[in-house]
């Protein structure tokens, strides 16, 4: 049964004053962005380098979060989000089993990482202190937290934590750390002044200290977690808290977007500057909203909307549209093998529910859809095809799984795969004015029925609006988790299983999904600002990612290869067996 699911896009709610309107909500946002803050809190916490400040007295406390900070947040913690007044469906939804399974395999995920930081990240980890982090990270996550992270490029993380415990709670911390430095054997040292502990490795200069002031532990490590650690600690003291969450938040993220992705998959985003994301319940969903702050500017003046509505046809379940990211863009991983002649000025995306006559697979998972205009003289898709070839790269179009296609009839290249229901194509178009290309995962179908004028009016519905997209979720996640699974297909990459957990709550949280919402718009060249409601916060696409990442081996880091150089893996054939050889051979 697909909840929320209007018969077609007329009757769906498409402005963010009308998406979230609704019964379910966001259960499991709190997986898929705490999973980058625990990825950074428990790496940062063991792995912080050089040596502490000689002294503590005479600063001055700072009250408000540091701007330099490479990555900051706070979070109401998961106690918080249970029992929001506005949030009815969450501690139902928080409560499903495959909401628990992964939220096991999150923090036994992050639980390794702090020895993989220290020691590589193919070291065998020590189960012992695998377990005790997987503990301190469950902690953390149910408690209010606040925290920054620094060094995350070209040095050794440096951390400053804060976390709002009661005295047993606390005092489960402090043992359970205390045993997981001692089995580093680096040295410990308490302080009675303020019943605080030090440690310090025993090779090289890495220090840490636990502290308490009022109901808050705090944390630090490195010399830069441990300086702010004593400034939070006189705030405190004095009264003011360093952070604070606004009216009604329950995450905040802030931080500098370039050197957060080199630390997570070694990727660049040099149009990227600071950040800061902000997550609120709403009328039983979430309103996020977020300033992102650009090294490139938007293309200004913007362009005007070419939307090409002769092949955009309902019933869709997305529409999207881009302008004025030309220069954005173009800094990108693999923007430039992607797009061999550059970057659009505006493109456009959707995709339908196409509801086939097959018992057997009664709803195709790829009629998804891209189109960008182009001048008159470049529709044809004739010198496209070596650059496809290069994209694929003959790792697939060798091993048979793909080969490419050309129907100049049509003025159509594509690629035949080995895996059923996908059609992948590029082709061109004209009408009296101008050319068109679409690229796609399924055949263009003509239907007479066009889109409403309330769907593209959404396009002029903000000033300076540079991107608009409009998703039933539920939908979104079903075409994304099989998008995701033909690309690892494709480039020999490991698939999620049937019983894996990702994929289970995928499944399991699919049905409850609605409309979404996200409107980007410019107020200045250099700035971007996202409004966004959904039902907890993400896309479908976003959420789909989030389970593959999580199911990866290279998890809490990214496995960027194949965004940042657009290789694929060899793929072996399989090997015969030695009777069929023999057959063969006779």
């Amino acid at each position: 049964m697909f909840v929320c699911r209007p018969e077609n896009s007329a009757a769906a709610d498409l402005s963010l004053g009308k998406a979230i309107k609704g019964h379910q909500l966001m259960r499991c946002f709190v997986p898929k962005i705490l999973a980058r803050v625990l990825s950074l809190v428990v790496v940062a916490s063991f792995a912080g380098a050089n040596a502490e400040p000689a002294a503590e007295s005479g600063r001055t406390a700072k009250t408000e979060s540091n701007p330099q900070a490479e990555f900051g947040w706070h979070f109401a913690g998961i106690r918080a989000v249970e029992s929001a007044k506005n949030a009815p469906t969450l501690q139902d939804v928080w409560r499903l089993p495959e909401s628990l399974r992964l939220g096991r395999l999150l923090t036994e995920r992050l639980a390794r990482t702090p020895e993989r930081q220290m020691f590589g990240r193919q070291a065998a980890v020590n189960d012992e202190r695998a377990r005790i982090a997987q503990s301190l990270a469950t902690l953390l996550l149910a408690s209010e937290s606040f925290g920054e992270v620094n060094g995350l490029v070209g040095g050794r993380p440096h951390l400053s934590l804060a976390v709002k415990l009661a005295p047993p709670e606390a005092a489960e911390w402090k043992q359970k750390l205390r045993r997981y430095f001692a089995s580093l054997d680096w040295r410990e040292l308490a302080d009675s002044a303020d019943e605080s502990l030090r440690w310090t490795a025993t090779k090289g200069d890495s220090a840490a200290r636990l502290t308490r002031e009022g109901e808050w532990l705090l944390f630090g490590a490195g010399s830069g977690g441990l300086s702010r650690l004593a400034e939070w600690k006189a705030a405190i003291a004095g009264g003011v808290l360093p952070s604070s969450l606004a009216a009604g938040d329950l995450l905040l993220l802030r931080g500098h977007a370039n050197r957060l992705a080199e630390w997570l998959s070694g990727v660049s985003l040099p149009s990227f500057s600071d950040f800061e994301v902000r997550f609120q319940p709403e009328e039983n969903g979430v309103r996020t909203t977020a300033t992102i702050h650009l090294r490139e500017a938007v293309d200004f003046p913007l362009p005007d909307w070419e939307v090409p509505t002769e092949f955009i046809r309902d019933p869709i379940v997305s529409f999207g549209g881009a302008r004025g990211l030309r220069s954005v863009i173009a800094k990108l991983p693999a923007a430039k093998t992607l797009a061999e002649r550059g970057i659009p000025e505006q493109f456009f995306s959707w995709s339908r529910r196409f509801v086939s006559s097959s018992k057997s697979m009664p709803v195709y998972p790829f009629p998804a859809y891209l189109a960008w205009p182009i001048p008159l003289e470049e529709v044809s898709v004739d010198r496209l095809r070596q650059h496809l070839f290069a994209l694929v790269g003959p790792d697939v179009l060798e091993s048979g799984r793909a080969r490419l296609v050309s129907l100049p009839k049509l003025n159509k290249t594509m690629l035949q795969l080995r895996a059923p229901l996908v059609e992948p194509f590029v082709r061109g178009f004209t009408n009296q004015t101008q050319g068109v290309r679409i690229a796609g995962l399924f055949p263009l179908i003509n239907q007479l029925r066009p889109v409403p004028d309330a769907l593209l009016a959404q396009l002029d519905s903000a000033e300076n609006l540079v991107y608009y997209h409009w998703e039933i979720t539920q939908n979104r996640i079903d075409f994304s988790k099989n998008l995701l699974q033909l690309l690892a297909f494709l480039t020999g990459r490991p698939q999620m299983k049937a019983d894996d957990p990702g994929l289970r709550w995928l499944n399991a949280i699919a049905p409850k999904m609605g409309n979404a919402v996200t409107i980007v718009t410019a107020p200045v060249p250099q700035t971007l600002e996202l409004v966004r409601k959904s039902y907890f916060g993400f896309t479908g696409l976003e959420l789909a990612a989030f389970a593959c990442w999580l199911e990866s081996e290279s998890c809490p880091w990214i496995d960027a290869e194949f965004l940042s150089a657009w290789q694929t893996k060899p793929a072996a054939n399989p090997p015969k067996s030695p009777a069929a050889n023999a057959q063969t051979r006779r």
